[in-house]
């Protein structure tokens, strides 16, 4: 899937295409030269189609894998069983109307259930009440009654093991109210009954939750959770013609003070996070999630995170194409449906345009808006970066070509494809100097530096400035970036992220290569500054400051 389309790249070293000086003539330069439209756009098609067919959910393959689960968990074997109801849930179609018969419509229900199963036997209670609670949730009204009550037996069970046994209690009490009053039931309602007694006596057990200290960090995230921006009172945002705009404090701060707390405006979960990662929020949610109704890719919190990741209407079933064009493409794939592809075409071109459309004061545009303020460096690349650029536009276009609603008239599609690619193009170069590595914390002890799950766009954060013994670091929670101080920072002093280069962990000289390469800047910080710089030991024992990677060329 690497070649979605027939381009050989070598053009790049041709005099032509040296002489070549925007986006919008090396694209009208490859679509006249190097690449065959129509075939391209057969190709694209076909692939995409394939790739729909194959991740759309089948009650087959689910069967298949439950069938696998039911043989691992029989032989006692946990964690292959778990494995195997995994993938069941996820390629279960979840219960329509339309079902053609009620083992369709309850497959995801018995999905659940059989992992619910394996979580109690692995003493995992709280996921097993969640995967018990979500089976019973979609088979409200297609179960069969007896089947629902061993769905609630199994809820009580884990409610038990939890010794929460006032819900457990409440639970089999409302089962008991909805009995049937008809006498083959009247044994069963006795044993509930005796059951009911014997967890009232318990309930009294119930375990109270300590009390614990809010931190500052908590304090902050309580506040922000209606809201997408967070900015610290005494920071204040400034330019200079030698570095640009750049945040400084107005009064002194205290070490671990949170500056900054912004919700990304597009980020994208790497592959491998796509299983146990929520594709709105990006929160870990390891087991405990609500799988795609269409596809059976990629997982979500809840069915209400489900519903707001509107972008995943044109991503579901093709997040293999979007994948193997790259993550930088794949967060611009997400940008551009805040305006579709032909106002984005419109505002990348058009400065006037850009204006009114931010006076009628819509959420989505001024999103897009502020995106198109970030700072590219476009004219700095080396030619063999921007064929690589090039050609991912280019098979983006036909990507978004592929949707109806994008589509344009045949005769003016070749035009609206170059357009469209050279639009992508340009604002590729945005994302490669100022998305922000989304690295996840481990645990709770841990500061900084967990798994790297992804890469996001975050407007106002992308202006803190760099320095190779940064005084600040920042870490995601979900798809929220938050900046917060290592060490006390005095007035009027600017704050400062490290963009990959630390100087703890790289010499002097491979520290200016490396951002010059990728950010095309001299590092003048207080550390490159000094005249003793280029002699400081890896080895040299200080206080280690906490850094991530910033921007993402490799995809450029």
């Amino acid at each position: 899937m690497d070649h979605l389309i027939d381009m050989d790249c070598d053009f790049v070293s041709t005099p032509e295409f040296e002489l070549l000086e925007n986006s919008k003539q090396r694209v009208d330069y490859v679509f006249s030269k190097v690449l065959s439209i129509k075939t391209s756009i057969k190709k694209v098609n076909k692939l995409l189609t394939k790739c729909k067919n194959k991740n759309q959910k089948s009650v087959t393959k689910s069967q298949e894998y439950r069938r696998q689960g039911n043989k691992f968990f029989d032989h006692k074997n946990y964690e292959f069983a778990l494995h195997y109801y995994s993938k069941s849930v996820l390629c279960a179609p979840h219960p329509s109307k339309t079902a053609s018969d009620l083992q369709s419509a309850n497959e995801l229900s018995y999905a659940y259930s059989g992992r619910s199963l394996v979580f109690l036997k692995m003493g995992l209670h709280d996921n097993a009440l969640h995967d018990i609670d979500c089976a019973l949730h979609l088979s409200v009204h297609t179960m069969p009654f007896l089947t629902r009550l061993l769905f609630i037996r199994h809820r009580v069970k884990c409610l038990c093991k939890m010794k929460r046994y006032g819900d457990a209690f409440q639970t089999i009490t409302s089962m008991i109210q909805l009995m049937p009053s008809l006498p083959i039931y009247n044994h069963l309602v006795a044993y509930l009954i005796k059951q009911s007694n014997l967890i009232r006596d318990r309930v009294n057990e119930d375990l109270e939750e300590d009390e614990e200290f809010q931190t500052e960090y908590e304090v902050v995230w309580d506040y922000c959770q209606n809201i997408d921006h967070y900015m610290c009172h005494k920071l204040e945002l400034y330019e200079t013609p030698e570095s640009g705009r750049r945040f400084k404090t107005t009064a002194n701060l205290q070490k671990q003070s949170i500056v900054m707390l912004e919700k990304a405006m597009s980020c994208v979960l790497f592959n491998t996070h796509w299983e146990t990662h929520c594709q709105n929020c990006c929160k870990n949610i390891g087991y405990k999630h609500w799988s795609c109704p269409q596809c059976s890719q990629v997982v979500f919190c809840n069915e209400k995170c489900a519903k707001e990741a509107k972008f995943h209407k044109y991503e579901c079933r093709i997040m293999d194409v979007l994948s193997a064009i790259g993550t930088n493409y794949h967060i611009l794939f997400r940008i551009i449906l805040l305006v579709g592809p032909q106002l984005a075409i419109e505002l990348v071109g058009n400065k006037s345009k850009q204006f009114n459309i931010f006076s009628a004061n819509d959420s989505s545009a001024i999103d897009f808006l502020k995106f198109l303020q970030l700072s590219d460096h476009r004219h700095q690349y080396s030619l063999k970066i921007k064929a690589k650029s090039i050609q991912r536009a280019i098979q983006m276009a036909l990507v978004f070509n592929n949707f109806d609603e994008f589509k344009t008239s045949n005769e003016s599609t070749v035009e609206y494809l170059k357009q469209l690619a050279s639009t992508l193009d340009i604002l590729n170069y945005k994302i490669c100097v100022n998305a922000f590595g989304m690295y996840e914390k481990m645990n709770d002890k841990q500061i900084f530096r967990g798994n790297h799950i992804g890469n996001g766009i975050c407007f106002m954060t992308s202006f803190f400035n760099h320095s190779c013994d940064a005084n600040a670091f920042w870490q995601f929670n979900g798809r929220y970036i938050t900046v917060a101080t290592q060490r006390d920072i005095n007035a009027n002093e600017d704050i400062t992220v490290c963009y990959g280069p630390n100087y703890t962990d790289m010499s002097f000289d491979e520290r200016q290569e490396f951002l010059k390469n990728n950010y095309f800047f001299e590092c003048k910080c207080g550390v490159c500054s000094d005249e003793k710089a280029k002699s400081l030991s890896k080895s040299q024992p200080k206080e280690i400051s906490y850094f991530g990677l910033k921007g993402d060329t490799s995809e450029c």
